[in-house]
């Protein structure tokens, strides 16, 4: 039974698309903008980052860096997934690093104008 929902939650997935291509493979997806945004921290490169997350989380980060906090050291994050689609204009990621292993980390991302920004700020 599971296999079957697998293979028709794939199904549905990959035929629902917009104007880019599925919603999974969009250069634009809530997958592609995550991982992009924290790659780029992972690379301290903040000012990459900068471009895939909303102007309040930009400014947010800019204030944690001059309040001293440090980008973490690279922890090669590779496995995203999206949980509970998309709802309206929040789509939630979640990763998971190999030093966690069994715990997924949730980012979330809005829509601003068709394209998806991390936002971390705003409240839900």
């Amino acid at each position: 039974m599971k296999i079957k929902i697998l293979v028709l939650a794939m199904f549905i997935f990959s035929s629902c698309g917009n104007e880019g291509g599925s919603v999974l493979n969009n250069e634009n997806s809530p997958q592609a903008v995550a991982r992009k945004f924290i790659k780029s921290l992972d690379k301290k490169n903040v000012e990459e980052a900068k471009k895939y997350c909303t102007l309040k989380t930009a400014q947010y980060l800019d204030f944690l860096i001059k309040m001293g906090a440090k980008t973490s050291t690279p922890h090669q994050v590779d496995d995203f997934e999206l949980r509970d689609s998309i709802v309206g204009k929040v789509a939630y990621v979640f990763y998971k690093k190999p030093a966690t292993e069994a715990q997924r980390d949730p980012l979330r991302l809005i829509s601003e104008n068709g394209t998806w920004k991390v936002d971390f700020v705003t409240p839900n």
